[in-house]
Protein backbone atom coordinates (compact mmCIF):
# COMPACT_ATOMS: atom_id res chain seq x y z
CA UNK A 1 0.00 0.00 0.00
CA UNK A 2 1.56 3.14 -1.04
CA UNK A 3 0.50 6.25 1.62
CA UNK A 4 2.75 8.95 0.48
CA UNK A 5 3.50 10.86 -2.89
CA UNK A 6 5.49 13.68 -2.24
CA UNK A 7 7.37 15.08 -5.13
CA UNK A 8 10.78 14.72 -2.84
CA UNK A 9 10.46 12.68 0.01
CA UNK A 10 8.59 12.08 2.89
CA UNK A 11 10.00 11.62 6.54
CA UNK A 12 9.52 10.53 10.29
CA UNK A 13 6.98 7.80 9.47
CA UNK A 14 5.41 6.10 12.87
CA UNK A 15 2.93 3.60 12.52
CA UNK A 16 0.11 2.97 15.72
CA UNK A 17 -2.14 -0.43 15.85
CA UNK A 18 -6.15 0.67 17.29
CA UNK A 19 -8.08 -1.84 18.56
CA UNK A 20 -10.41 -2.45 15.79
CA UNK A 21 -7.29 -3.85 14.24
CA UNK A 22 -6.86 -0.31 11.90
CA UNK A 23 -3.50 0.90 11.77
CA UNK A 24 -2.83 4.75 11.58
CA UNK A 25 0.14 6.03 10.13
CA UNK A 26 1.85 9.79 10.25
CA UNK A 27 4.39 11.07 8.46
CA UNK A 28 6.34 14.54 7.98
CA UNK A 29 5.79 16.01 4.60
CA UNK A 30 8.63 16.32 2.57
CA UNK A 31 8.31 20.50 2.97
CA UNK A 32 7.42 20.24 6.36
CA UNK A 33 4.36 21.98 5.96
CA UNK A 34 2.32 19.20 8.10
CA UNK A 35 1.56 15.97 9.24
CA UNK A 36 -0.19 13.42 7.01
CA UNK A 37 -2.06 10.93 8.30
CA UNK A 38 -4.07 7.79 7.16
CA UNK A 39 -6.06 5.26 8.86
CA UNK A 40 -5.56 1.71 7.01
CA UNK A 41 -8.37 -1.07 7.74
CA UNK A 42 -7.22 -4.65 8.60
CA UNK A 43 -7.43 -5.43 4.45
CA UNK A 44 -4.66 -2.07 3.54
CA UNK A 45 -7.69 -0.14 2.59
CA UNK A 46 -7.23 3.16 3.12
CA UNK A 47 -10.18 4.65 5.12
CA UNK A 48 -9.05 8.21 5.22
CA UNK A 49 -9.29 9.16 1.60
CA UNK A 50 -6.13 8.47 -1.53
CA UNK A 51 -4.10 10.65 0.60
CA UNK A 52 -5.12 10.87 4.41
CA UNK A 53 -5.57 13.97 5.77
CA UNK A 54 -2.97 16.80 6.67
CA UNK A 55 -2.66 18.11 10.26
CA UNK A 56 -0.87 22.01 9.81
CA UNK A 57 -0.61 25.11 10.61
CA UNK A 58 -3.77 26.91 11.90
CA UNK A 59 -5.10 30.95 11.89
CA UNK A 60 -3.04 32.94 13.69
CA UNK A 61 -0.28 30.78 14.54
CA UNK A 62 3.65 31.83 13.06
CA UNK A 63 4.58 28.09 13.43
CA UNK A 64 4.38 27.06 10.11
CA UNK A 65 6.70 23.80 10.04
CA UNK A 66 5.58 20.63 11.49
CA UNK A 67 7.61 17.74 12.14
CA UNK A 68 8.85 14.76 14.37
CA UNK A 69 5.70 13.12 14.76
CA UNK A 70 4.79 10.43 17.69
CA UNK A 71 1.31 8.85 18.07
CA UNK A 72 0.05 7.20 20.87
CA UNK A 73 -3.48 5.26 21.71
CA UNK A 74 -6.22 7.54 23.99
CA UNK A 75 -8.97 5.22 23.47
CA UNK A 76 -10.95 2.55 21.81
CA UNK A 77 -11.50 5.20 19.71
CA UNK A 78 -9.93 8.21 20.06
CA UNK A 79 -5.60 8.44 19.69
CA UNK A 80 -2.74 11.26 20.06
CA UNK A 81 -0.84 12.87 17.84
CA UNK A 82 2.22 14.74 18.71
CA UNK A 83 4.74 16.74 17.02
CA UNK A 84 7.31 19.63 16.86
CA UNK A 85 6.11 23.32 15.77
CA UNK A 86 8.94 25.64 14.15
CA UNK A 87 8.69 29.00 12.24
CA UNK A 88 11.69 28.02 9.96
CA UNK A 89 12.50 24.82 8.37
CA UNK A 90 15.70 24.69 9.35
CA UNK A 91 17.62 26.54 12.55
CA UNK A 92 14.19 28.20 13.47
CA UNK A 93 14.11 30.38 16.33
CA UNK A 94 10.48 29.69 17.40
CA UNK A 95 9.64 26.16 18.33
CA UNK A 96 7.14 24.24 20.53
CA UNK A 97 6.17 21.03 21.15
CA UNK A 98 2.01 20.81 20.80
CA UNK A 99 -0.54 17.74 20.61
CA UNK A 100 -3.98 17.33 19.01
CA UNK A 101 -6.45 14.05 19.87
CA UNK A 102 -7.80 12.56 16.72
CA UNK A 103 -10.99 10.35 16.62
CA UNK A 104 -11.34 7.59 14.21
CA UNK A 105 -13.12 9.47 11.65
CA UNK A 106 -10.30 11.81 11.08
CA UNK A 107 -12.08 14.76 13.21
CA UNK A 108 -10.14 16.83 15.82
CA UNK A 109 -11.13 16.04 19.36
CA UNK A 110 -9.08 19.58 20.60
CA UNK A 111 -10.31 23.05 19.97
CA UNK A 112 -7.30 23.77 18.59
CA UNK A 113 -3.08 22.59 19.09
CA UNK A 114 -1.87 21.81 23.08
CA UNK A 115 1.69 23.03 23.15
CA UNK A 116 3.21 21.39 26.43
CA UNK A 117 6.76 23.10 25.45
CA UNK A 118 6.46 26.33 24.63
CA UNK A 119 9.97 27.60 25.78
CA UNK A 120 12.16 27.21 23.23
CA UNK A 121 15.30 25.55 23.15
CA UNK A 122 14.56 22.96 21.00
CA UNK A 123 16.95 20.60 19.11
CA UNK A 124 16.68 21.11 15.46
CA UNK A 125 16.43 16.88 15.56
CA UNK A 126 13.83 15.86 17.96
CA UNK A 127 11.82 13.14 18.63
CA UNK A 128 9.36 13.14 21.07
CA UNK A 129 8.54 9.91 23.99
CA UNK A 130 5.43 9.54 25.09
CA UNK A 131 2.99 7.03 26.29
CA UNK A 132 -0.35 6.16 27.90
CA UNK A 133 -1.07 6.46 31.41
CA UNK A 134 -4.24 4.06 31.31
CA UNK A 135 -6.46 6.71 31.96
CA UNK A 136 -6.72 8.43 28.25
CA UNK A 137 -3.75 10.69 29.48
CA UNK A 138 -0.41 10.82 28.16
CA UNK A 139 2.87 10.67 29.65
CA UNK A 140 5.88 12.70 27.79
CA UNK A 141 9.77 12.72 27.34
CA UNK A 142 12.07 14.85 25.58
CA UNK A 143 14.99 16.60 25.56
CA UNK A 144 15.59 20.60 25.37
CA UNK A 145 18.11 22.91 26.00
CA UNK A 146 16.10 25.66 28.20
CA UNK A 147 18.92 25.32 30.78
CA UNK A 148 21.89 26.56 29.71
CA UNK A 149 20.86 27.31 25.58
CA UNK A 150 23.93 24.74 24.77
CA UNK A 151 23.52 21.40 26.42
CA UNK A 152 20.44 19.28 26.38
CA UNK A 153 18.51 18.07 29.39
CA UNK A 154 15.90 15.74 29.81
CA UNK A 155 11.94 16.86 30.40
CA UNK A 156 8.97 14.89 31.57
CA UNK A 157 4.96 15.91 31.71
CA UNK A 158 2.03 13.87 32.38
CA UNK A 159 -1.35 15.42 30.67
CA UNK A 160 -4.43 14.10 31.49
CA UNK A 161 -7.35 13.16 28.88
CA UNK A 162 -8.06 17.10 27.87
CA UNK A 163 -4.64 17.96 27.62
CA UNK A 164 -4.30 19.83 30.74
CA UNK A 165 -0.46 19.32 32.55
CA UNK A 166 -0.48 17.59 35.45
CA UNK A 167 2.60 18.48 36.47
CA UNK A 168 4.53 21.98 36.13
CA UNK A 169 4.41 23.86 32.73
CA UNK A 170 6.64 23.44 30.06
CA UNK A 171 7.52 19.99 31.92
CA UNK A 172 10.15 19.43 35.14
CA UNK A 173 13.86 18.36 34.00
CA UNK A 174 14.51 15.08 35.10
CA UNK A 175 18.28 15.66 36.52
CA UNK A 176 16.56 17.60 39.29
CA UNK A 177 19.24 20.34 39.15
CA UNK A 178 20.25 23.19 37.18
CA UNK A 179 23.12 21.79 36.16
CA UNK A 180 23.59 21.05 32.03
CA UNK A 181 23.84 17.61 30.76
CA UNK A 182 24.89 16.88 27.61
CA UNK A 183 21.69 14.05 26.79
CA UNK A 184 21.44 11.85 23.79
CA UNK A 185 18.36 10.42 24.70
CA UNK A 186 15.10 9.60 27.11
CA UNK A 187 13.11 6.62 27.98
CA UNK A 188 10.00 6.61 30.15
CA UNK A 189 7.88 4.15 31.55
CA UNK A 190 4.57 4.97 34.32
CA UNK A 191 3.52 2.85 36.56
CA UNK A 192 1.88 3.03 40.14
CA UNK A 193 1.17 7.21 39.76
CA UNK A 194 4.95 7.85 38.87
CA UNK A 195 7.14 8.32 35.60
CA UNK A 196 10.72 6.47 35.17
CA UNK A 197 13.09 8.32 33.05
CA UNK A 198 16.45 6.88 31.55
CA UNK A 199 18.64 8.56 29.89
CA UNK A 200 22.43 9.21 29.73
CA UNK A 201 25.13 11.51 28.47
CA UNK A 202 28.26 11.46 26.52
CA UNK A 203 29.53 8.71 29.34
CA UNK A 204 27.05 7.23 31.81
CA UNK A 205 23.63 5.89 32.00
CA UNK A 206 20.82 7.14 34.90
CA UNK A 207 17.78 6.54 35.96
CA UNK A 208 15.13 9.18 37.41
CA UNK A 209 11.70 8.77 39.76
CA UNK A 210 9.09 11.51 38.74
CA UNK A 211 5.76 11.02 41.25
CA UNK A 212 2.68 12.77 40.54
CA UNK A 213 3.20 15.55 42.42
CA UNK A 214 6.08 16.50 40.73
CA UNK A 215 9.03 15.51 43.52
CA UNK A 216 12.00 14.70 41.92
CA UNK A 217 13.94 11.46 43.49
CA UNK A 218 10.98 9.76 45.12
CA UNK A 219 11.98 6.09 46.18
Amino acid sequence: VQLSAGPAGDYNPQVLAMPDSSTIIAWQTDDSSGIRLQRLSYDGTKLWGPTGILHHYQSGDPLHYYGYPSLVICNDTSFYLLFKKASASFNASQQKFSMMKFGLSSQQLFLADIDFQSVGHIPNISYIKAISDGAEGLVIGWLDARISNLYLDGFVQHTDASGNPLLTANGISVSGSSTSLQLDDIQILYRNNKIYAGYNNTSNLYLQTIDGAGTIGTP
